[in-house]
């Protein structure tokens, strides 16, 4: 059977398909590279059509000069995925996560498990234990997205890789104070109207119970949906932040939180839909006891990470038959 693929924005073809394994295998194509045959009704990317199963293992190394030649496995390379500019729809981004993670949901929820308690030991130490989680949250993050973008590139995702984020331990830092400064501001920012209104209810109260008072709880109320409405819109502006610094650890923590906003511009309202279909599936973790969330968690992120990879770049727009 004859393929086609996009190259450059130019579809380029026919060949047959070992020679297309072969193309992706040399890392002339990557894993989202358009692909097309004339049994398809539309393009679409290599690892959503062959999955990450069809990329070969790494090469390996000989050491000729020993004795015995040993076989050396060569560190698999994070990839840098080529995007569309965010063109490809959720759905597809989802069924591209699955893919990546077939054969890798175990390890992925275990590496999530202990993502989580790791980030509890602020709770469990006294004194010195906000200072760790402190100290320590910032680089797990880096490695936990680091993980799950090397799920979704198929470049070889391992255990190690949530501590990876300790050899950048001062972009990892940076990047989690910042952030954490910048909800802070939003909190108080956040709490002063509902502060306000609940300072009037207090007022009123004259000394009695201030709970009785409605305008108590509307003040609060206030203050809640805010923070949540403030909260969720950081959120959106700075989800990429880990992911860039994992891609570009040489340009810094500031340079990864400001180009975050600049590469979610126009695709804002895109990802909060995103974030909306596995809130619901968060939601349906009370049925497990929440044991589910260890299964969600390794979704989302592969799923964010596809985003993150597709929302780049951009690819010129290629009819499906051949010309």
């Amino acid at each position: 059977m004859n393929w086609y693929y996009v190259q450059d924005g130019q579809q380029v073809g026919p060949v047959s398909e070992d020679e297309l394994h072969q193309l992706k295998n040399s890392g002339a194509l990557h894993d989202d590279v358009l692909v097309w045959n004339e049994s398809m009704a539309d393009w679409q990317s290599y690892v959503f059509v062959f999955g990450s199963e069809a990329q070969q293992s790494p090469p390996t190394i000989i050491d000729s000069g020993s004795e015995s030649a040993s076989v050396k496995p060569q560190v698999t390379p994070m990839q840098i995925v080529e995007g569309t500019g965010g063109k490809t729809a959720n759905s597809e981004l989802r069924a591209r996560a699955r893919k990546s993670l077939a054969g890798l949901w175990a390890p992925a929820a275990g590496l999530a498990f202990v993502w989580v308690v790791l980030q509890q030991i602020g709770g469990i130490i006294p004194f010195l234990g906000i200072l760790i989680s402190m100290s320590i949250t910032g680089p797990l993050m880096l490695g936990f997205h680091e993980y799950f973008l090397r799920v979704h590139r198929a470049s070889g995702p391992d255990f190690t890789d949530l501590f990876r984020g300790f050899s950048n331990f001062g972009l990892g830092l940076v990047i989690y104070i910042v952030l954490s400064l910048i909800k802070l501001g939003a909190m108080i920012v956040s709490a002063i109207p509902g502060g306000i209104i609940m300072g009037i209810a207090i007022a009123q109260s004259n000394g009695g119970p201030k709970e009785e008072n409605p305008v108590f709880w509307v003040g609060l109320g206030l203050i809640v949906v805010t923070y949540t409405i403030i909260g969720m819109f950081l959120y959106l502006l700075f989800s990429m932040a880990y992911f860039i610094g994992v891609d570009e650890p040489e340009n810094g923590a500031i340079s990864a939180i400001k180009k975050s906003p600049e590469m979610l511009k126009g695709h804002k309202g895109k990802l909060f839909m995103m974030l909306l279909v596995f809130f619901g599936w968060s939601l349906l973790t009370v049925f497990t006891l929440f044991i589910g969330l260890f299964w969600v968690l390794p979704y989302f992120y592969t799923s964010l990470s596809a985003f993150y990879d597709d929302v780049q770049g951009g690819v010129e727009e290629v009819s499906p038959l051949p010309a």
